[in-house]
């Protein structure tokens, strides 16, 4: 596969983040726009383990439309993922689309949506960084805060050449409408993948009602605070469950 265009490089955050051009498709179409964050003192090899984030809505006058990944990441503080990764000290690589405004994925929910993005993210990653050629997938985490949850929700119902790699689903304050009996049933048929689930002021009514209706699902824990604000989930549990992640090779 051919790598997707290159938008720029920077190492504002040790080490490097690179910007490239994957489109999602989709009506409307996401921005095009995808972050990738190699981390400060990573080992590179053959395999790499990878955690896609999935933002949440940008429809406000805080969080405005035309929202990029790179705006996400640089402008707002609660959403230093980049440095919340080097923290964690994890051998692990960060990758992030830009979603449309209401937390629009396009086709990355289709059936082979999932692996043809991550295809595109390793062309990237072996035509612009330091690997020696295009990595291969070991262990996924797919995470998301707040609307992200519909599309985090979607991708775990398909059933395509990367979902064997997924061994855990972070949500931060994302159980909005509907959901709590489609997680029982992914849970069911699931048994070795594990679904993190935190709330704050936003879910707690619906993330209640999933931990009731999960009770016996050994491989979905929900727990939460309601003081927490809506958008200091993910910083509040992110490194806990980056420790947590025994998955992941530590640096």
């Amino acid at each position: 596969m051919a790598a997707p265009p290159l938008i720029s490089k920077e190492t504002t955050v040790k080490s490097e983040t690179y910007y490239v051009t994957i489109d999602l498709g989709g009506r409307p179409a996401p921005n095009p726009m995808t972050g990738i964050f190699v981390p400060e003192n990573y080992k590179f090899s053959a395999e790499v383990d990878v955690i896609l984030w999935l933002m949440g809505h940008h429809n406000n006058p805080t969080y405005p439309a035309s929202l990029t990944i790179q705006q996400y990441w640089t402008q707002y503080s609660s959403f230093h993922f980049r440095e919340f990764v080097n923290i964690g000290n994890k051998n692990v690589i960060l990758a992030a689309p830009t979603l449309g405004p209401t937390s629009q994925s396009g086709n990355l929910t289709n059936s082979s949506g999932l692996s043809n993005y991550l295809d595109q993210v390793f062309a990237a990653l072996g035509a612009y960084s330091s690997f020696q050629s295009i990595p291969t997938l070991r262990n996924l985490v797919i995470a998301c805060h707040s609307g992200g949850g519909s599309p985090m929700l979607k991708i775990a119902q398909t059933t395509q050449p990367y979902s064997g790699n997924i061994k855990q689903l972070w949500g931060f304050d994302c159980v909005y409408g509907p959901v709590e009996s489609s997680w029982v049933q992914w849970a069911q048929q699931n048994s070795g993948k594990m679904l993190l689930i935190r709330y704050g002021e936003s879910t707690p009514d619906r993330s209640k009602t999933l931990k009731r209706l999960a009770a016996k699902q050994s491989n979905i824990d929900v727990d939460g605070d309601t003081g927490t604000h809506h958008n200091d989930v993910p910083q509040t549990y992110w490194n806990r469950f980056m420790r947590q992640a025994t998955f992941f090779a530590d640096k």
